[in-house]
C-alpha cells in the first residue's frame, strides 16, 4: 500500500491527474472500478505496479479481510484516490 501511495503522490506532483485516469476505466455513467480495472489504471500511472499491492488497496476500499470473489466488486474511484493521497 505504501508503495502505491508513493507512486500516486509522485505522479500527482508531476501533474498527473490520478482521479481522471481511474475515471477512464470506470463504466460509463459510473464512478466505480473493479480490481482488474484498478490494476490497469495503476499500470497507466507507473510500470512498477504489482498485482498484490492493487489487490490490497482494493480490499481496503471494499472493507473485507479476505478475497473471496471480491475482485469483481466495484469500488468508488474517489475512495481509492483518497486512500492513495492521504
Amino acid at each position: 500500500m505504501e508503495k502505491l501511495r508513493k507512486i500516486a503522490m509522485s505522479s500527482a506532483h508531476q501533474g498527473v491527474d490520478i482521479q481522471s485516469i481511474f475515471g477512464k476505466f470506470a463504466a460509463k455513467g459510473s464512478d466505480k472500478v473493479s480490481c482488474d480495472e484498478l490494476l490497469i489504471a495503476m499500470s497507466r500511472v507507473s510500470d512498477d505496479i504489482q498485482l498484490r499491492d492493487v489487490k490490497e488497496l482494493h480490499r481496503l476500499v471494499v472493507g473485507a479481510s479476505t478475497s473471496h470473489d471480491l475482485e469483481d466488486v466495484k469500488v468508488p474511484v474517489n475512495e481509492v484516490v483518497q486512500l492513495l493521497t492521504l
